[in-house]
């Protein structure tokens, strides 16, 4: 009995001892400050009084505590898209909080009753009357339960184009709107442009409005409704026009011809609608705001306190850091964009706060190759244009980590879903990588040829040049076949229609419009870079051939 007792109190003792020895480290939060960060990132990024919509769990959370809990930042009002669809949480959000205002609305409690507030788009077409003002239809919303498709919201005052009324033209997507999307539609017929309204993810909360994706600019890890066109829906909307034409073509159905010129006619408006309206674009109004969003990621912003090596990081960790990632990504590869088009005298400026961003970046948080982690590759991508030695160290320790996760992958067997996507993210992610040190490789040709008195070119170009060819900065090659009698370029905005053959190196046409007997049309920002540059140096009836590096094509 003594040993009994004996031997049961050693197991109720030794087991906690066991798991918390072999467990803690999975589990130790000492040091972390992921949570909280996330929350005061989202809400600094606000501009006063403004309203930040959220969509799930783990952008909401930290929200509340921080503001809650903290007391940070509680003039910005969180609304919840999930929530939104109760009516309890719509009544919550028409009241005072903190410093918060009531979220502006006409809809009573009445409408959303019983959690029915919700609306049948009606019409296809759009009606000879054009749009219907915001204002009308939510009076229409509340009489009838009906949306006219077509709506429109108003511009302020002081935003282009003053000499008459500016809108904002929207087709509704949906064939219904449900609640959530009904209270929104509210919050934009009655918020006048007197509150900032800002989106941790608008296209997942505008999806029923998808045209107001033209009209958001980010900042920082947030986008932010502005009242100047920049284009991003309608560009992406360009490119899928684009891509669905070359398909067509490629059946080679001659029964399609009529469809295709259709398609063709319909494309050309809206690209050369689109860049009537981006052309009167000013500088600060592009779809990133760069120098908040600098300011935001170099001085504002916390990262958890992930740097320290002492700081458990841990699959939640990543999926949390995950939204912070990509700012950094998208305002780097900006900034070489315009380093790059030697738009103006700050061409160096740009290269230099791109490599910031990369140290900034690459300090702060550990890479991942796990799927969440979509930027670690190009930001080490961002040496190779600016520091070629540091961007060697880094490049070649991620290529280890993702050769070490092939390999291991590689030998599991039966290796599906997840599994599969692991694998296939680390081959594109080497493939990613030893393009970046063939970019480094290829410039330090460059610098070795101009050192030796030579053009500024790789060995190859420099032997393409020999052979009559030309050879651009970027790498790319071209030779003049025949001169046309054109007199214009296009610019990197144009829509242009061009014959082409595309071949591997080895010779192998993987591609030919010539053999299908029929031209191709597409906007120049909406392709590889190689024809974005190309393609701007010919006029109509220029024949040319290029050579186009790597980093410039697939």
């Amino acid at each position: 009995k003594t040993s009994a007792i004996l031997a049961t109190s050693v197991c109720l003792l030794a087991v906690p001892v066991l798991m918390a020895s072999e467990n803690w480290d999975d589990h130790d939060r000492t040091g972390r400050t992921i949570a909280l960060d996330v929350g005061v990132n989202y809400l600094e990024s606000c501009d006063s009084n403004a309203l930040l919509f959220s969509n799930g769990d783990n952008d909401t959370y930290p929200l509340w505590f921080a503001q809650e809990v903290e007391g940070i930042r509680t003039d910005v009002r969180n609304v919840n898209m999930s929530l939104l669809g109760r009516g309890a949480y719509i009544d919550q959000i028409k009241k005072q909080v903190y410093d918060a205002s009531p979220v502006p609305h006409s809809l009573t409690h009445d409408f959303y009753k019983g959690d029915r507030g919700f609306a049948k788009i009606i019409g296809d077409k759009k009606p000879a009357y054009g749009y219907m003002p915001i204002s009308k239809a939510i009076k229409q919303i509340e009489n009838s339960k009906t949306c006219p498709r077509y709506i429109k919201i108003p511009l302020p005052k002081d935003s282009a184009n003053q000499e008459k009324r500016s809108w904002i033209e929207l087709r509704i997507k949906r064939d219904n709107l449900l609640q959530d999307n009904v209270a929104l539609l509210d919050i934009l017929a009655n918020f006048k442009w007197e509150r900032p309204l800002y989106f941790i993810n608008a296209p997942q909360t505008l999806g029923a409005f998808p045209g107001l994706m033209d009209y958001v600019q980010i900042e920082g890890a947030l986008s932010k409704l502005v009242p100047f066109y920049n284009g991003q829906y309608t560009q992406t909307k360009l490119i899928e026009k684009s891509q669905k034409i070359q398909e067509e073509q490629k059946k080679q159905d001659p029964t399609k011809a009529e469809k295709i010129k259709k398609m063709s006619d319909n494309l050309n408006n809206l690209s050369n609608k689109h860049n009537k309206r981006l052309a009167a674009t000013k500088a600060d109004q592009e779809e990133i705001n760069i120098d908040k969003s600098y300011d935001l990621l170099m001085n504002k912003y916390s990262y958890g306190n992930l740097s320290d090596p002492n700081v458990n990081y841990c699959h939640y960790t990543d999926r949390s850091i995950s939204g912070f990632r990509s700012p950094f990504e998208r305002l780097s590869q900006k900034l070489i964009q315009k380093g790059d088009n030697k738009i103006d005298s700050l061409d160096d400026k740009y290269y230099e706060k791109a490599e910031s961003l990369a140290n900034k970046y690459f300090e702060s948080m550990p890479y991942s190759t796990g799927y969440l982690d979509q930027a670690s590759v190009r930001m080490a991508g961002v040496y190779a244009k600016t520091n070629p030695e540091k961007g060697e160290e880094i490049i070649n320790s991620l290529l280890n980590e993702y050769q070490t996760q092939k390999t291991y992958l590689e030998l599991v067997a039966n290796l599906d879903g997840q599994g599969k996507y692991l694998l296939d993210h680390a081959v594109n992610c080497i493939n990613q990588l030893n393009q970046y040190n063939k970019t480094i490789s290829d410039n330090k040709e460059r610098d070795k040829n101009e050192a030796d008195g030579k053009e500024r070119v790789t060995n190859a170009q420099l032997e393409r040049i020999e052979n009559g060819y030309t050879s651009t900065k970027s790498g790319l090659s071209y030779k003049i076949i025949n001169k046309g009698k054109g007199t214009i370029n296009p610019t990197a905005t144009s829509t242009v229609k061009v014959h082409y053959t595309g071949k591997l190196e080895n010779g192998t046409i993987f591609d030919s419009s010539v053999e299908r007997g029929e031209p191709v049309e597409f906007p120049l920002n909406g392709v590889i870079p190689g024809w974005t540059e190309g393609v701007q140096l010919m006029v109509v009836g220029d024949k040319f051939e290029f050579t186009i590096p790597g980093n410039l094509a697939y």
